[in-house]
């Protein structure tokens, strides 16, 4: 809400929350190395990241409920999720703020 209202600012991004296990770290030569985070998890946030609109949160039941069921969040859906032979259940937060 805030950042919608200034100009020449990147917004309009959708989140994909996950809470999980991961494995992170540097890798590559000294000269050129990178950070990256990899793991089941990371590609099941960022497949969540992939169907949430701008300025939404898609979260699975199980992190929504670890963060204490907060408000705001519709009821749970269904989302198939390629790699995965289950679908799973998420639910979204969309601020009232910000049209969409």
């Amino acid at each position: 809400e805030t950042l919608a209202g200034q100009d020449g600012l990147p917004r309009g991004i959708g989140i994909g929350l996950h809470d999980c296990r991961v494995i992170a770290g540097t890798v590559g030569p000294p000269e050129r190395q990178d950070f990256t985070v990899i793991g089941d998890g990371v590609n099941i946030a960022a497949r969540m990241s992939t169907v949430a609109h701008a300025f939404e949160i898609v979260t699975d039941i199980a992190t929504f409920s670890r963060a204490g069921r907060p408000d705001g969040f519709s009821a749970p859906e269904e989302l198939e999720v390629k790699g995965r032979a289950e679908a799973l259940r998420v639910r979204r937060w969309r601020s009232a703020g910000v049209a969409g």
